[in-house]
């Protein structure tokens, strides 16, 4: 099935984005983010094996990683440490495009300003 402009040009995107996220990392003194075992326990070990967003306890099973800032040709978000987070499942279908914040002050209450703050100290 032939593929639209816009999805080839997003797909590009999507690899660009990989490989700077890449070489960012790198260039901070870091492994590049990639989908090894070590790296899901570190992600999920910083966030005290909660979702980033609502605080449910999540394991390498139910993990669901999420880009704060999307990875695409609109908000221009890095596959790199930082970006990546764990989240559930069902946080990670909800938020879809949304601004990371907003959706963390509807979806923690009492607990958002405490999340944000940790987040924005590990964005790139």
């Amino acid at each position: 099935m032939a593929r639209s402009k816009s999805h080839i040009s997003n797909s590009a995107i999507r690899i660009f984005l990989q490989d700077v996220g890449k070489f960012y990392d790198e260039a901070r003194g870091f492994e590049p983010f990639v989908p090894k075992i070590a790296q899901k326990d570190e992600l999920l070990d910083y966030f005290n094996h909660q979702c980033c967003i609502c605080g449910t306890q999540i394991d390498r099973k139910s993990l669901s990683k999420d880009h704060l800032i999307p990875m695409n040709k609109t908000s221009l978000g890095l596959h790199a440490w930082g970006n990546v987070v764990p989240c559930c499942s069902p946080c990670n279908n909800e938020k879809q495009q949304k601004p990371w914040q907003d959706f963390i002050q509807l979806k923690s209450d009492s607990e958002a300003e405490e999340r944000i703050k940790k987040l924005s100290h590990s964005l790139p």
